[in-house]
């Protein structure tokens, strides 16, 4: 197998695009995009103003959300913070490989089951949001939608699957090589074998 892979490669596109893709959505106010009734744009750690203009943080999250749904909401924040995490995590590894740091061997394997927990992850805090959405910000109205940042997340999501699909496919196909390697050397080193062929 060789060092950089072309499906290690593909992995770490993947990555790379998913992380961004993490980093543009949780830093933006648009995953509800509210007009009728709260005049505002609210994203899991920045809303702002559509009537003033005024973008911030979430420290006043009382006057947002509903009371009864803090709990859950914070609960949506933490998972999606640990699945930005955890694409971080995933890119670094995978670069870490290409640039040989890191042996392949294992790393794979790690990386291919951190990129599933982020997928998991992430998966859980975009369907709460998506589904709950109306009862966290107590909405009524037609007009108040998801915004482009929660269906960026959602790509993110899927392109973070088909990173971890690639490193499972470059996980399996690096232990097939160990494996292959593995026989032979136990073949060569068969007293059967050397006897054999000593006598040619």
């Amino acid at each position: 197998m060789a060092k950089n892979s072309c499906v290690s490669i593909i992995a770490f596109a993947l990555a790379l695009v998913g992380l961004i893709s993490n980093v543009v959505s949780i830093g933006s106010s648009s995953w509800l995009v509210s007009v009728k009734y709260l005049k505002m744009t609210i994203g899991v750690f920045r809303h702002c103003d559509l009537d003033n203009g005024y973008c911030g943080g979430m420290s006043d999250i009382a006057a947002i959300v509903d009371a009864q749904e803090v709990g859950w909401f914070r609960a949506v924040q933490a998972l999606f913070l640990l699945a930005c995490l955890g694409s971080l995590l995933t890119c670094v590894l995978i670069g870490l490989v290409l640039i040989s740091f890191f042996d392949s061997r294992g790393t794979f394997k790690v990386i291919a089951a951190a990129n599933f927990g982020t997928v998991v992850v992430e998966l859980m805090a975009l369907v709460f949001f998506g589904l709950h959405y109306h009862d966290v910000f107590v909405i009524t109205s037609a007009e108040d939608h998801l915004g482009y940042s929660f269906y960026m997340a959602v790509v993110a999501t899927v392109i973070l699957f088909l990173a971890f699909v690639a490193s499972a496919i470059e996980a399996s196909q690096t232990s097939k090589v160990l494996l292959n390697m593995q026989h032979r050397f136990t073949v060569w080193s068969t007293p059967y074998t050397l006897f054999i062929d000593q006598e040619q």
